[in-house]
């Protein structure tokens, strides 16, 4: 007699445990709904961030040729992008969008922060340049002009460049080193003599890094032929 009231009592609960599921499925799928607009909101929190840091960037360098210069170059250096494709959002050129906002400045910002290493560490100089070259891709104007200076800047400190790299994954290496070369024609006589200065400076220093950057190149070279 005991076993079947528990197995009465048992059947009285199961209805609630139902309910309890209903409900949560419910709140789930409310929790759900909500996120939708969050993410319409964080679209919108990145565009004005992007605007800011445009601002940021034409005010700085403004007013970093006259009084507090140091100070406004130190800052223009910070509000400058920090990875290749924000970089690219903001100087490069789009065939569908036409010129990006900041497209007429992008030599004078680009050869204003090709001096600033005399204002910054080293180490943090350099690692802001390996990260704005990793997953670049080579393009006309900004982007060639970019690339112009890191290279120029690894040439002179191949082996910081080599110890700051190890601090990336493989791909993100290859991806850097890629694009130091990267362009329409990787195998004329002059793009071929700077990979060969810089391969064999790199060679001596870490023979393991120079053959990434062999293999990058090579296949720059391979692409170029078959297009």
């Amino acid at each position: 007699m005991e076993v079947s009231k528990d197995i009465t009592a048992r059947r009285c609960r199961q209805p609630k445990t139902g309910n309890r599921n209903t409900v949560l499925v419910f709140l789930i799928m409310l929790l759900f709904i909500h996120s939708i607009p969050s993410r319409g909101q964080s679209d919108d929190t990145k565009l004005k961030n992007r605007r800011n840091q445009i601002e940021a960037l034409k005010a700085y360098y403004n007013k970093s040729h006259g009084k507090d210069s140091i100070e406004y170059q130190k800052l223009f250096f910070a509000a400058f992008p920090s990875d290749f494709s924000t970089f690219n959002s903001i100087y490069g050129y789009s065939d569908k969008k036409g010129p990006m906002p900041l497209y007429d400045t992008y030599e004078e910002n680009i050869s204003f922060l090709c001096k600033l290493d005399a204002i910054y560490s080293t180490k943090e100089y350099y690692n802001k340049l390996i990260i704005l070259g990793i997953n670049g891709q080579w393009d006309a104007d900004a982007v060639e002009y970019l690339q112009e200076c890191i290279l120029s800047h690894i040439n002179e400190n191949p082996d910081l460049t080599i110890a700051l790299l190890k601090q990336h994954n493989t791909k993100e290496i290859r991806s850097f080193l890629r694009f130091l070369f990267d362009g329409p024609h990787p195998d004329n006589k002059y793009v071929k003599r700077d990979y060969n200065v810089l391969y064999k400076k790199i060679k001596l220093m870490d023979p393991l890094m120079a053959n990434l950057l062999r293999e990058e190149y090579l296949k720059l070279v391979k692409n170029a032929k078959e297009e």
